[in-house]
């Protein structure tokens, strides 16, 4: 009897290493986190067309996606590059003529879906100094 409990015990833990080691790459490997790209956006001149195109890494889920622009008066906007694409939400571009002199703030967060890993967040602020035309 005592050598049947001892085989069970050695089972349950060979059975829960096994278990165990499976999911280490969960723990192990992690994905990276999204990115937005790039770093920082160019300057603007005040009464001057402006554009800037922002590309985020992974595929991003549209119902999770936001953006921010401060003031909203600005006359920048963000819109999806290519809609038709297998990912639109994955190429956006700046673009307007910026009608405020100052600092417009521009603030893009979201989420991407999870693939073999759970999805990321992502979070990105960009401040854009507008300047008057003349200097």
């Amino acid at each position: 009897m005592k050598k049947l409990q001892y085989h069970c015990h050695i089972l349950i833990y060979l059975v829960l290493a096994l278990f165990l080691i499976s999911c280490a790459p969960l723990f192990i490997h992690s994905s990276p986190k999204p990115t937005v790209e790039p770093p920082s956006l160019p300057n603007a001149k005040l009464g001057q067309p402006y554009y800037a195109t922002i590309e985020i890494t992974g595929p991003v889920i549209p119902r999770l996606f936001r953006y921010e622009i401060t003031p909203m008066n600005s006359g920048l906007d963000l819109k999806v590059l290519d809609p038709e694409a297998i990912r639109p939400f994955k190429n956006h571009k700046l673009e307007g003529v910026p009608i405020v002199e100052g600092e417009i703030i521009l603030r893009i967060h979201g989420g991407t879906f999870g693939t073999m890993e759970v999805g990321k967040e992502f979070d990105k602020t960009y401040t854009i100094k507008v300047e008057d035309a003349d200097e």
